[in-house]
């Protein structure tokens, strides 16, 4: 039991008080105050009952306590929170908004970032290329192998053609422009491994015996835009032969050099003059060639040196070039030499195409599939005999992409 003590106001109502503020109310048991809170009247010497609850005057009913209300409230804090399905799919529709105008940005910063990766690549060759000029006062040849064996026999001076001897040429394998370069690229360790390509009968061939049939994979040789068997020792960049009337496979010719009167380079399968050709563009697959910077009569900033490629799309780098007695960029005829400038650019060759089903876009139908191309969308990477590389828009039509391929043609490309 406690007695109280009323603090505030004392009204003139006899012995009773009428509680401003509160009521302080003395609890001898404890010793100690407590403050009870009410706006009922207290009498002089009452003793009260301090409730388990606070006393609700029923003055004021908007004070009442609704226990089940008041006990779901608490539940209803004290419980975890979630989404409605209405807020989650809200969520859901503007992740997905942002992601699809953020996922093109991010694929366009890393293609930009492997075409600068590419174009590095050629920039090197390009370099290397030059070196190799300074150290032998010509460029090296794009394919050697027993039907260029005699230098001096296999070219003429006088009438600037070129004859092959008549032996076994492709079991004589002697390298590519490549191998011949693999000082200049920081690879002369490799280079130091392969027999004297001058003094041995089928140097690649016995190096290739030695290693395993496989060479080693050259970063420098590969574009990372194209995804085809990155970690197999494929060229993504293959040499100019120059303005070229292949025929090839499918019988499906459609790049004729005759009916558009561009001269056209020596390549064995040439329907045109075959053998009996010269070399207009830079590197032949087959021919050798002691071209010189003298020879570029064009300008070596007007003339191309080496292309892209994308290795599945062209039968000799995809299916000669994995050969044992080839090598892939280490042998003749694999590929490594083998861009024709009158193909339009990225030209939609198809690698599924099965024994010429699509004869125009199959990858044996060497009159289509030996062109320049990228999978950099727009267009293809060329480094000039200069050493200077520039984007070439896939658009480019046939004759300025053949005089740009052409050294000595007399027609110069000003844009």
């Amino acid at each position: 039991m406690c007695t109280y003590e009323c603090i505030g106001k004392i009204t003139n109502r006899g012995l009773s008080c009428e509680m401003v503020s509160h009521v302080r109310i003395g609890c001898s048991r404890r010793g100690e105050w407590h403050l009870y809170h009410d706006h009922r009247n207290f009498r002089s010497g009452e003793h009260v009952l301090i409730p388990t609850q606070p006393y609700v005057s029923p003055a004021h009913p908007w004070q009442r306590t609704n226990t089940k209300l008041k006990q779901r409230q608490v539940n209803k804090q004290s419980g975890p929170s979630g989404f409605t399905l209405v807020e989650l799919l809200v969520v859901i529709a503007i992740i997905g908004v942002l992601v699809g105008l953020l996922l093109p940005a991010v694929q366009a910063a890393r293609e930009s970032a492997r075409r600068v990766q590419c174009t590095n690549n050629l920039k090197q060759l390009g370099l290397a290329l030059l070196n190799y000029h300074d150290a032998r006062k010509r460029f090296p040849a794009g394919g050697e192998n027993g039907w260029t064996r005699n230098k001096d026999n296999s070219f003429t001076q006088t009438s600037n053609r070129f004859q092959y001897p008549d032996i076994n040429g492709w079991a004589d394998n002697r390298g590519t422009w490549i191998v011949q370069i693999l000082p200049y690229i920081e690879a002369s360790a490799i280079y130091d491994q392969i027999p004297r390509l001058e003094s041995n009968t089928a140097p690649i061939n016995k190096w290739l015996a030695k290693i395993g049939l496989v060479p080693p994979l050259l970063t420098v040789l590969r574009c990372p835009s194209d995804g085809y068997e990155p970690t197999m020792p494929h060229s993504n960049y293959t040499g100019n032969m120059g303005p070229t009337c292949t025929g090839g496979y499918c019988n499906a010719i459609k790049f004729v050099c005759e009916d558009t009167g561009f001269p056209t380079s020596i390549d064995h399968q040439n329907p045109v003059c075959g053998t009996d050709c010269s070399l207009y563009g830079m590197l032949s697959r087959v021919a050798f060639a002691k071209i010189a910077m003298k020879d570029v009569l064009d300008g070596t900033s007007k003339t191309f040196f080496v292309g892209e490629k994308l290795v599945d799309r062209e039968g000799h780098s995809r299916d000669i070039g994995p050969g044992a007695n080839v090598g892939y960029w280490a042998g003749a005829n694999g590929g490594t030499a083998h861009g024709n400038p009158i193909i339009p650019l990225n030209y939609p060759t198809n690698p599924n195409s099965d024994n010429c089903d699509q004869p125009e876009f199959d990858a044996w139908n060497l009159n289509t599939s030996m062109g320049f191309a990228s999978s950099h969308p727009g267009g293809v990477n060329f480094v000039n005999v200069d050493g200077s590389v520039i984007f070439v828009n896939e658009t480019t039509g046939e004759r300025t992409l053949a005089r740009l391929g052409n050294r000595m043609d007399g027609e110069i490309i000003n844009e």
